[in-house]
């Protein structure tokens, strides 16, 4: 008699097996990566506002404790608190918090994606320019605060997520980037 040989391999069944398990493990740990990237995404855009809002108070230390203006007039350009913009180009180099960060990165949320508005370089973040550096009529000139004037200075929010929904430019309502 000859001994009987026998195979070494998998059968199609235990291979789906195998497949199946790894399927249902996936499935279940995926939503959890997701939290946890969500979660870093959150924790970058807080330390994104605390590093602007440091720039901000470094800034209103450099200019007698006055606020951030809105934006300032330049030749040919406007010089806003995230670039500059001359109606075509931004340079992010050139703005008003971007020599207290030396960062562009940290100007823009990690969750705001710009592809509505992506010449101006809005960056989900949103200046509180109506209380903060307010337009002053007849000339509507920008008129920023002094600190003393801020009256509750632990309740006024500087900077904070901002978008708006713009309803009358699309067919759709659509969420854009919105800088104040």
């Amino acid at each position: 008699m000859q001994p009987s040989q026998r195979r070494t391999g998998f059968t199609l069944i235990e291979l789906l097996v195998v497949i199946a398990i790894i399927a249902i493990l996936a499935a279940i740990l995926f939503p959890v990566f997701a939290q946890a990237r969500a979660k870093a995404r959150q924790a970058t855009c807080t330390s994104n506002l605390k590093q602007i809002g440091m720039g901000a108070a470094m800034y209103a230390q450099d200019y007698d404790e006055h606020v951030l203006p809105v934006q300032t007039q330049g030749t040919g350009k406007r010089f806003y608190w995230w670039a500059s913009f001359d109606g075509t180009t931004r340079k992010e180099s050139e703005g008003l918090l971007y020599p207290y960060m030396k960062n562009a990165q940290i100007q823009v949320c990690p969750d705001f994606s710009n592809a509505l508005r992506s010449t101006l370089g809005l960056t989900g973040y949103g200046y509180n320019y109506n209380y903060l550096s307010p337009l002053v009529a007849p000339t509507y000139d920008v008129q920023p605060v002094s600190l003393a004037r801020i009256s509750n200075p632990s309740e006024t929010v500087q900077m904070a997520d901002a978008a708006r929904l713009n309803t009358w430019q699309y067919a759709t309502p659509t969420l854009e980037g919105n800088a104040y």
